[in-house]
């Protein structure tokens, strides 16, 4: 039976070679043989470059409001859009915690 490891890109050769370690969470069979996957991908393949394996597939962090950044951030009312990985309110930075960003502007 071959083992699931998590941390892939530490514990998988063949995930060394992966654009970003963030492109699979889980590496079947370990070592110089083992394969690299996101095991919330369907069909088991890392995630392309740009995306990062997060908890409900393939993302990219870059400009999901909902995974901004990283998997586990998710933008505030303060903002209406993700990009480059930080929340934006329009194409300025985010609004303050107490103000609501409402058609690209905070009020």
């Amino acid at each position: 039976m071959r083992a699931s490891i998590d941390e892939s890109a530490a514990c998988c050769t063949n995930c060394m070679a992966l654009a970003s370690v963030n492109q699979a969470d889980t590496c079947v069979g370990g070592g110089p043989g083992g394969t690299c996957s996101c095991s919330t991908n369907p069909g088991g393949a890392p995630c392309a470059t740009g995306q990062s394996c997060c908890g409900i597939g393939c993302v990219d962090t870059n400009t999901s409001f909902m995974k901004c950044g990283f998997c586990n951030s998710t933008c505030t009312v303060g903002s209406d859009t993700c990009s480059g990985g930080q929340c934006h309110c329009g194409t300025g930075s985010s609004c303050s915690f107490t103000t609501m960003c409402h058609a690209s502007v905070c009020g």
